[in-house]
């Protein structure tokens, strides 16, 4: 269903892309994995630095607000300047059966269109690293100046 989702290439540069905790479901009751979706979330962040593309991470267990305090965080962050973000990337880890799928979609924070939308799959936990390495890349080129779609 997300390959079918109506896709645009980006309108304006991306100056910076906010990342949020990626939802995480799973089959099995880890306490150890609760973190999996800010740890996946911040790899990903990592991915898109070193491709060029600036990040701005709002993880919950790192940002240490909550409520209103969480909300001046963000409005801060999407305060107008040079460095102010201007796409959004959400997304989720599902681990079920041996297999780990993770999708990521990226939103024009001003219009609100979708500019990429990637999924990987591949073998729990075994393939994690490398699943985040494809899917920050495919993001990326996805982000990329000129980057167009079918």
């Amino acid at each position: 269903a997300l390959r079918e989702r109506a896709v645009a290439a980006p309108a304006r540069p991306v100056s910076a892309v906010v990342l949020f905790d990626l939802e995480t479901v799973l089959d099995v009751e880890d306490e150890g994995l609760a973190t999996l979706g800010s740890s996946v979330a911040q790899m990903l962040g990592s991915e898109l630095e070193g491709a060029g593309i600036p990040t701005r991470y709002f993880w919950a267990l790192m940002l240490g607000f909550t409520g209103e305090g969480a909300y001046r965080r963000f409005q801060k962050e999407m305060a107008p300047g040079a460095t102010a973000a201007t796409h959004a990337l959400l997304g989720r880890v599902a681990v079920r059966a041996g297999e780990v799928a993770i999708s990521a979609q990226v939103y024009d924070l001003e219009t609100g269109v979708l500019v990429s939308t990637e999924l990987v799959t591949g073998i729990w936990p075994d393939g994690l690293f490398e699943l985040v390495e494809r899917l920050g890349s495919a993001v990326a080129s996805d982000l990329a100046p000129g980057a167009r779609r079918p």
